[in-house]
């Protein structure tokens, strides 16, 4: 009985397409601007919409960082 459950002559995919990326980025700066257009009636709110931006610009930065690092320093 052969122990492999896995065809092993299929490719093997790890990377999403650049597209959902993007789109992703796209949706998360989209959502930064409608909390800044709908939230910001008043001048208490700005601090803690900036505080979110961040929040984004980090969530956004780091996992590209991250990649950017991962790509240079991959083992052949």
């Amino acid at each position: 009985m052969k122990q492999d459950l896995v065809v092993s002559n299929h490719p093997v995919f790890d990377e999403l397409h650049p597209k959902i990326y993007g789109a992703a980025v796209g949706l998360v700066a989209w959502f930064t601007l409608m909390a800044w257009v709908l939230f910001d009636r008043s001048s208490d709110v700005s601090l803690s919409l900036g505080f979110v931006t961040l929040l984004f610009v980090v969530a956004i930065l780091l996992p590209w960082t991250l990649s950017l690092v991962w790509r240079r320093y991959r083992m052949p």
